[in-house]
């Protein structure tokens, strides 16, 4: 992306060939890993109710 000032107009150019970007590996594993401690904490929390919710 190009920003360019002429006679107080701003002109914005986009370069047509975007290329996709990927994710980084670390953000992956970081996204990855906080889906899985996500999942683990709320099947720990309805095991522990039902657990109580039982005696």
């Amino acid at each position: 992306m190009e920003t360019n000032k002429s006679h107080n107009q701003i002109i914005i150019t986009m370069s047509s060939d975007v290329k996709k970007q990927k994710l980084p590996l670390n953000l992956l594993i970081s996204l990855i890993a906080g889906a899985i401690a996500g999942m683990v904490i709320i099947f720990g929390l309805f095991w522990g109710a039902e657990v109580l919710f039982n005696i």
